[in-house]
């Protein structure tokens, strides 16, 4: 059985200034959406990616696509994943920093 997969507003909007950022290059946008349709693996797969911090007790996974991370959370209760944030290389990988 699947788990329900949802991306957070915070992963939204990380993903929304990327493309501000490129300036809504067709590459961009492309990107975004391969990106978008990579994490969707986790619905059958969810502990794929490698775990990373334990932040206030949620133990956090991370999912390296084309050098980006999706940083995420597994609930087994509910089946679901939770994307809290999508990074850039770039950025910092302190995933606290991101959190809101």
């Amino acid at each position: 059985m699947r788990y329900e997969l949802t991306i957070e507003a915070t992963a939204k909007k990380h993903l929304q200034s990327f493309l501000e950022y490129a300036q809504f290059e067709p590459a961009a946008a492309r990107f975004v959406e391969v990106l978008v349709k990579r994490v969707h693996i986790l619905r059958d797969f969810p502990k794929l990616g490698r775990l990373g911090d334990k932040i206030d007790g949620v133990q956090y996974r991370f999912l390296l696509i084309q050098k980006w991370r999706a940083i995420y959370v597994v609930d087994d209760e509910m089946r679901s994943i939770s994307i809290r944030i999508f990074l850039h290389p770039s950025q910092l990988f302190d995933i606290s920093v991101y959190l809101e």
